[in-house]
């Protein structure tokens, strides 16, 4: 209640504050961490070609690739259909058919054509066509079913490339690959990818650093509590810590002991519980509290970045 009464002068805090912060040396450092965290065209291509996205992608082109081989070898099978062989219509008389039959002749037969591929076609195309549709039983179920031998039985398998299954004993070895790269492997990167952006909001802040500023920041909370909140953002935890830093973080740690006694293992106040927490958010508590302490221009260079 109190913090929604004075929303007036709540903007004009923050607009002086922000000014003041941007003017100072931690302001300009901030801002210029801000401008280099900023998502740009690059830096979104760059996340979106991460390992997983290209395997999966390239795991989904092999089952286009399967699946445009496997229709291309379906219509080179075809359908008989003696109508379209013999060229002419369903409802064709048995007159139109023995004329279909010898124009088809006069081409494809032996005697007239001695290529041997028309030999093959009159002998296992022609003459099926004809036969089917002279034959009364054929053509009804012809017309009635669309085959010659009436109502076939529905089927249904997976259709596979007859090079897989040449040699026998690598068949089973082709067949687990194509599995596993076609279907598993974009399976599990698309899994890994919906874990991983389920860990943050729309605007790149992690669940978890959401639920604990709800559940840790409070209207009133002591002023040296908020630090020990805000560095257990999760985001800090997956920042590395580089060697560089590291002497920089160790002068920190010898400069920030006047002011805060509880960093002092040796200390009145000490716990022990200060450093024994992830070296991530250790790094960012340091770095508030030297801020906080007036300690900014002991901060190196490394650690600034």
């Amino acid at each position: 209640g109190r913090m929604c009464g004075s929303g007036d002068t709540e903007k004009k805090h923050v607009k002086v504050r922000t000014v003041a912060d941007a003017s100072s040396e931690w302001g300009k450092l901030a801002a210029v961490q801000a401008e280099k965290l900023r998502p740009t065209l690059a830096k979104r291509i760059k996340s979106f070609l991460s390992l997983g996205n290209v395997l999966m992608i390239l795991g989904w082109l092999c089952v286009v690739l399967v699946i445009l081989y496997i229709n291309m070898l379906s219509g080179e099978i075809g359908h008989f259909d003696p109508f379209e062989i013999m060229g002419i219509s369903p409802g064709a008389t048995q007159q139109e058919i023995k004329k279909a039959y010898r124009t088809l002749s006069l081409k494809y037969h032996p005697d007239k054509n001695p290529d041997p591929a028309a030999h093959s076609y009159f002998a296992e195309t022609i003459t099926k066509a004809y036969q089917a549709l002279t034959d009364e039983a054929s053509r009804e179920n012809m017309e009635k079913y669309g085959h010659p031998d009436g109502p076939q039985a529905y089927s249904v398998g997976i259709a596979l490339p007859s090079f897989m299954f040449e040699n026998g004993s690598l068949a089973p070895l082709v067949l687990g690959l194509t599995i596993g790269i076609g279907i598993l492997l974009p399976l599990g990167a698309a899994v890994c990818y919906l874990m991983s952006s389920s860990k943050y909001t729309g605007e790149n802040v992690m669940h978890q650093t959401i639920m604990i500023f709800e559940g840790c920041l409070k209207p009133a909370m002591s002023l040296h509590r908020i630090p020990e909140v805000l560095c257990c953002a999760g985001e800090y935890v997956t920042l590395p810590i580089p060697r560089q830093q590291e002497e920089g973080l160790w002068n920190l740690k010898t400069i920030l002991k006047k002011h805060h006694p509880e960093m002092d293992p040796k200390g009145v106040k000490a716990d022990g519980k200060f450093f024994k927490r992830h070296p991530g958010v250790v790094k960012a508590h340091m770095l508030l509290l030297a801020q906080a302490s007036r300690e900014g221009q002991n901060i190196s260079e490394p650690l600034k970045q």
